[in-house]
């Protein structure tokens, strides 16, 4: 009995990691986490637009998508050694805040400062 039930505590040590990982992700070292960080604004007006869809691209991989807030306003992770070189502005949500907007990209600032994406209807 006593053979079984070292047997069962060390089968639960071992799942016990891999649950937690399918249920919650891998564990994310925050040291090495990037923000790219920035506005999505109506080229005409330099209004913040709200529900923007905004993917953080390199190379043309997704590493991030992320959705503007109420004032324009989106920040992309994206885990180092892996940061965007392309940022792509969609409007997702049609006519629904503001209008229809075509699809933008924008070269994220080399020194890391906010960068500012421009939309047109």
């Amino acid at each position: 009995m006593k053979t079984l039930a070292r047997w069962g505590l060390k089968l639960l040590a071992l799942a016990t990691p891999v649950v937690i990982a399918a249920c919650y992700g891998a564990p994310v070292n925050s040291n090495n986490v990037k923000q790219t960080c920035g506005t999505v604004q109506d080229a005409t007006n330099q209004a913040g637009i709200a529900g923007i869809q905004v993917t953080c691209l390199q190379g043309g991989q997704e590493l991030d998508v992320v959705y503007t807030d109420s004032t324009g306003f989106f920040c992309a992770l994206t885990n180092s050694p892996a940061t965007c070189d392309t940022l792509r502005a969609e409007d997702v949500d049609g006519a629904e805040n503001g209008g229809t907007y075509l699809t933008a990209t924008a070269t994220p600032a080399a020194d890391g400062s906010a960068t500012t994406i421009n939309m047109t209807k």
